[in-house]
């Protein structure tokens, strides 16, 4: 996957296009921000996983992806409840780029909210919605 950095030069906006290591950090930045993630727990984590890193990490609620990017196993079995998150993490392994601006803007965040819930509460959730390619 090649990550690039585009540069958008407007107030309010940012690249949706993160790329996942900035530069002169060692760890991987997640892609998404997530509700209860466990990105600071990774001090503690560490030192526990050190003898156990020839092991597989096996993360069932794997959200923002903090966990499995700051431990670097280098094989992980990885999952989420969430059909929508596990959806487009497999689009972001097939090479997902997002070109459009994000702005940070209260009313598009909650107009982009009820339009996703309206879909999901219209049954639009279905495989389709979930499954990369049909």
């Amino acid at each position: 996957m090649r990550h690039e950095r585009h540069q958008v030069h407007r107030p309010g906006y940012t690249d949706a296009h993160m790329p996942l290591v900035m530069p002169g950090e060692a760890v991987v930045r997640p892609p998404l921000k997530w509700a209860g993630g466990k990105r600071w727990q990774l001090p503690h984590l560490g030192p526990l996983w050190k003898p156990y890193a020839d092991r597989r990490l096996v993360e069932p609620f794997c959200g923002g992806l903090a966990v499995a990017l700051g431990l670097k196993p280098a094989h992980a079995w990885l999952n989420d409840v969430n059909p929508h998150l596990v959806n487009f993490y497999t689009w972001l392994q097939r090479g997902l780029q997002i070109h459009i601006p994000m702005e940070n803007d209260e009313r598009v965040f909650y107009r982009h909210r009820d339009r996703f819930n309206a879909i999901l509460a219209a049954g639009g959730a279905g495989p389709e919605w979930t499954r990369p390619g049909t």
